[in-house]
């Protein structure tokens, strides 16, 4: 089997030769470190067991983007004006051939289709943060006005994309909370995120997306019924040591109903090959089996990671994932 297939077999309740392998993502300063561990000109793919894949997407953000966001209805018009679906500066140059020659060599496409709530809405410090949430209060008409004039634009720029290209999975990023708690309660998330999600959705699903992905940071635990409902198919929770994230947990409430990618305790791999080992044992001896999971550490190499623990913990991963 190839990448690709062992992606599609892992994620659809098939079991292939053996479920893919892909790259947690790294810091340039850690493979600077590693160079200096040993690694030298070596190739990390090849000696670390990893499949290809590509985060890939168009430019969401508003262009250009706007000193100050808007506060009401009467400055949604502006922000509309920087959100053209048609804008050349939205696609990487000759960006059709380019997502071609990901098929032709092998390599697993997840496509970006949103960014997730607070970043639609502008937050990028405290004081638009204060202001958002204030919003859910004070003018919800905003807030749904503002969202689905997201979700028109995220659905529109889907449509542009895979009506010319077929992509393995699609993924919305949703930075929602802290390690505790998500931000929204599940009530706002469902009124204000996910019905703004639904139309985007229906887009990829027009286009015969199976895989449909929730990139996660934050402890989301009580709006998983909710995202299995509104139709996504998988998710994948980047540093969230909560243990209501534990996939362990998330699989004996939710079955093989929802897909898992990553789950492996990034933090493990600072310590011995001891805990590495039991960390992998005990984890993927419950969520392989079943079927629908493909393992990872849950965040990108950091350079206080050991090039010898990483290379022991993907070697492990290697021989443990043969097995089946």
């Amino acid at each position: 089997m190839n990448n690709r297939q062992r992606f599609h077999c892992a994620l659809n309740k098939e079991f292939p030769d053996r479920v893919p392998l892909f790259s947690e993502g790294f810091r340039d300063e850690t493979m600077q470190i590693w160079r200096q561990q040993g690694l030298g000109h070596k190739s990390l793919s090849q000696i670390a067991h990893i499949d290809r894949y590509e985060l890939i997407g168009p430019e969401l953000d508003p262009i250009p983007y706007p000193k100050t966001w808007p506060e009401n209805l009467s400055g949604i018009k502006d922000l509309k004006n920087r959100l053209d679906p048609s804008d050349r500066r939205r696609y990487p140059s000759r960006w059709k051939q380019k997502y071609l020659s990901y098929r032709h060599h092998d390599i697993v496409t997840f496509l970006c289709v949103h960014h997730g709530f607070f970043l639609s809405m502008g937050v990028n410090g405290w004081h638009r943060f204060d202001s958002v949430i204030d919003f859910l209060g004070t003018d919800p008409g905003f807030v749904h006005a503002q969202m689905e004039l997201y979700s028109d634009f995220a659905g529109n720029i889907a449509e542009n994309i895979l009506s010319c290209c077929k992509v393995d999975a699609v993924y919305f990023s949703e930075p929602i909370g802290g390690n505790d708690r998500p931000l929204l309660s599940p009530q706002m998330y469902q009124e204000f995120v996910l019905q703004s999600y639904l139309p985007v959705i229906e887009t990829v699903k027009k286009y015969d997306v199976q895989n449909i992905i929730l990139l996660t940071y934050g402890n989301i635990w009580p709006f998983l019924g909710l995202i299995i409902d509104a139709g996504f198919t998988c998710l994948w929770s980047c540093e969230t040591n909560a243990p209501e994230m534990d996939y362990r947990h998330i699989r004996k409430v939710y079955g093989t109903d929802l897909g898992l990618i990553g789950g492996i305790d990034l933090d493990i791999l600072r310590r011995d090959k001891k805990a590495i080992e039991q960390e992998l044992e005990q984890k993927l001896s419950v969520l392989l089996e079943p079927g629908n999971y493909i393992p990872l550490a849950d965040g990108r190499i950091r350079e206080d990671i050991p090039l010898e623990n990483y290379l022991f913990y993907r070697e492990k991963l290697y021989q443990m994932v043969k097995k089946g």
